[in-house]
């Protein structure tokens, strides 16, 4: 036992005494035991290093082999008891002890052995520990999130990446447990847990539960072992499988989607694999269901079986080869080009043969078409008035169309091989080869030119047309001119512009103000001399405005609504108001044309001033209407004089009936008295003559009183109309 040190923990031990007394007799050199009392106040300093510890155990043998582990790592500890506490015992060694001994007696070679079994089982659980640590780092680096749970589902550890799988700390997922982070309700879940329970292992599928509440597709492997103490624990390892579905999602989609069919076959022409175009193409076609294992030459068209094999062999043989097949179908005819290339594994060995097919029946009808088309446009070519010249790159003609011939006069073998110059005439030759040499310099850049060139009889016509550098354009190669003859519209546009010439001098100087504006913007475009002087502007005063801005402004959205409602009229005019330069407000006459200039919609706009004939019709409106109000007055004094000649009527019939009665009365009275005789009573004719004179006297006073009335509602009428 040399070179061994020991540290005694004593504590209240009885079997310490036991214990030193059996060291004693293993021949230990001196200062090779040190005792101590207690682990929490009596430790040695650190200078003192043991290689071993006997601990005395007492209800705290927990918290002391932590403080012991804590100090001197490693260093074996071995338990002293006094008796075979069972309980104590199975607490001290689950807690780090390496193994117990009891001493009732010193006992040399049973300490001994003690030592030795102890040291052994330092140096196993280290490497056990160095295990563990080293598992610890593998799973918290791990790209798998990693778990170690119960039976029930109870989660007692996980990784660092099941943490950032999940969302939740390891402390949630504890809590949680296994519940919380798969989906139970999935059927495969549930398949494959009963699968670990029977068999002790599993791998499989399953969807995953983020803590947003995320599902996701995940693969994991799971299985039951035993800790140490021979209690069942789960250890499972799950990888987030979302971006490999998806990319074989995509894959799936995308093979599926191609309208390409492909084939594996294998040395032997079995079908190996296809995808589903290759599938539809023969069951839409033959009505005949693929099947894996079947001989590739099953599928071939009748008349064409030596052919397919004669392929598969040089193909098999290393070579790449290509056919063409036509389908009738339904009364159409479809063509697909098949391609064969040799299919090796990973290994560089001949595995098959790779069979892709495309159909090319739309394809096959353009070609076709594309023939047609050449065919008829050569024919357009040759039948045009057109007039085509190819030059090289040394620009010397190499081709005429027939209308060259035609228009020109002159034969090909009087062009080709020469220069368009000969022919050019001499004021447009510098143009010409500007022209040419641009093209020359930038290929598939399009210049257009107007020239003048000669006839073989010696007159000259204009051409217009265009020139373009195909030099490397297969089937081209060549700078291409096509031109037409436009002597006539040059001659009719000579003579529209001098015509232009004319009316624009007669716009200019034309005394009546005029100008034109956009249909659109309202901008003015041109505007004449009589205009600028009538208005009072300066010409770019006035180009400053529009036909809105230069009318007063509470004017301006009238004007823009008469604009607008007239805009699909080609002429109309109306009068309205007009602001000068000094604010003069003016009346006048506009007449609006719609012209097209330049390929631009315009409006020419003639003003004619009518602002005296206004204030003519203004002041002649003032005295009809004063003449009106005379007149009015006339009709209503007339009906007041029929009124009034009304009432002095019924006054000279009052005159003329109502006392007359009376008087006639008073008369007769008087006559009667005149012959008076004795027979008549004097006094009652008097008071007959009084009764009648009463009643002509009231007459009298009615007819005064209404003749009263009438001269007075006359004279106050009168003074009421004069006064007016």
């Amino acid at each position: 036992m040399r070179g061994i040190s020991f540290l005694i923990i004593a504590g209240k031990s009885d079997g310490i005494a036991n214990l030193i007394e059996g060291l004693q007799l293993l021949d230990l050199p001196d200062n090779s035991v040190m005792k101590v009392e207690s682990v929490h106040s009596s430790l040695p300093d650190l200078t003192f290093k043991p290689s071993f510890i006997f601990l005395a155990a007492t209800e705290n043998v927990i918290s002391d082999i932590n403080t012991l582990k804590i100090q001197y790592n490693t260093t074996p500890i071995v338990v002293v008891v006094n008796s075979a506490d069972t309980l104590l015992i199975s607490t001290a060694i689950e807690a780090g002890a390496h193994d117990f001994i009891e001493l009732s007696k010193p006992n040399a070679l049973q300490l001994e052995r003690a030592i030795q079994i102890a040291i052994s089982r330092s140096g196993y659980y280290n490497m056990l520990e160095d295990k563990a640590q080293s598992f610890e780092r593998i799973k918290q680096n791990s790209i798998n999130a990693i778990f170690t749970s119960l039976p029930d589902g109870t989660i007692l550890e996980a990784n660092n990446v099941a943490e950032k799988m999940f969302g939740y700390t390891e402390a949630e997922l504890k809590a949680i447990g296994r519940q919380g982070i798969f989906d139970h309700t999935d059927p495969n879940l549930i398949r494959h847990l009963n699968t670990r329970n029977a068999e002790g292992k599993v791998r499989g599928e399953a969807f995953g539960i983020r803590k947003n509440g995320e599902h996701f597709i995940v693969e994991f492997s799971s299985v039951v072992y035993k800790n140490n103490i021979g209690e069942s624990r789960i250890s499972t390892i799950v990888l987030d499988i979302t971006d490999r579905k998806e990319a074989e999602k995509e894959k799936d989609i995308l093979i599926k989607s191609t309208e390409e069919s492909f084939s594996l076959i294998s040395k032997d022409l079995k079908i190996i694999s296809y995808n589903h175009q290759f599938a539809l193409r023969y069951k839409h076609f033959f009505n005949k269901d693929i099947n894996k294992g079947d001989s590739i030459l099953d599928y071939v068209q009748p008349g064409r079986v030596d052919i397919v094999k004669e392929i598969y062999q040089k193909v098999l043989a290393g070579e790449v080869a290509e056919s063409e097949i036509t389908v009738p179908f339904k009364g159409n005819v479809y063509t697909y080009f098949n391609s064969y290339k040799p299919a090796y594994d990973n290994d560089g060995k001949l595995y098959g043969v790779f069979v892709s097919s495309v159909d090319v029946t739309q394809q096959r009808k353009i070609s076709n078409l594309l023939l047609a088309s050449e065919k008829r446009f050569r024919l357009l070519i040759e039948n045009s008035e057109d007039m085509i010249m190819l030059m090289d790159a040394n620009r010397l003609v190499s081709y005429i169309s027939p209308s060259f011939t035609k228009i020109l006069g002159y034969s090909p073998q009087d062009i080709l091989g020469k220069r368009p110059l000969n022919f050019t005439h001499p004021d447009f030759q510098a143009q010409t080869l500007a022209i040419s040499n641009m093209a020359a310099e930038n290929p598939g850049v399009k210049y257009s030119y107007l020239s003048r060139v000669t006839k073989k009889d010696g007159s000259y016509i204009y051409i217009e047309g265009t020139v373009i550098n195909l030099l490397k354009v297969d089937g081209v190669n060549a700078l291409v001119n096509n031109f037409i003859d436009v002597t006539e519209q040059k001659t009719a546009q000579n003579l529209l512009e001098s015509s232009e010439l004319k009316y624009r001098t007669l716009f200019d100087l034309s005394p009546t103000p005029m100008f034109t504006y956009d249909d659109t913007t309202f901008e003015f475009i041109e505007i004449n001399k009589a205009a600028l002087e009538f208005y009072g502007f300066s010409e770019e005063e006035m180009r400053a405005m529009d036909v809105i801005t230069m009318r007063p402004e509470y004017d301006r959205e009238n004007t823009r609504n008469n604009i607008e409602s007239h805009r699909d009229i080609d002429f109309y005019h109306l009068q309205t108001i007009h602001k000068k330069h000094d604010g003069t407000i003016v009346n006048v006459q506009v007449y609006n044309n719609r012209v097209t200039i330049n390929n631009r919609v315009q409006r020419l706009v003639q003003i004619n001033d009518v602002t005296p004939v206004v204030m003519m019709e203004e002041e002649r409106e003032r005295a009809n209407n004063a003449l009106r109000l005379l007149n009015e007055q006339i009709q209503k004094r007339a009906a007041e004089l029929e009124e009034t000649n009304n009432e002095l009527r019924k006054i000279a019939w009052m005159q003329s009936h109502m006392v007359r009665a009376p008087l006639a009365r008073i008369l007769g009275l008087i006559d009667i008295l005149h012959d008076n005789d004795d027979t008549v009573d004097t006094v009652e004719i008097l008071s007959k003559i009084k009764k009648s004179s009463i009643e002509l006297d009231s007459v009298i006073r009615e007819i005064v009183v209404k003749t009263d009335s009438v001269n007075t509602q006359q004279v106050g009428e009168t003074g009421s109309t004069i006064g007016r």
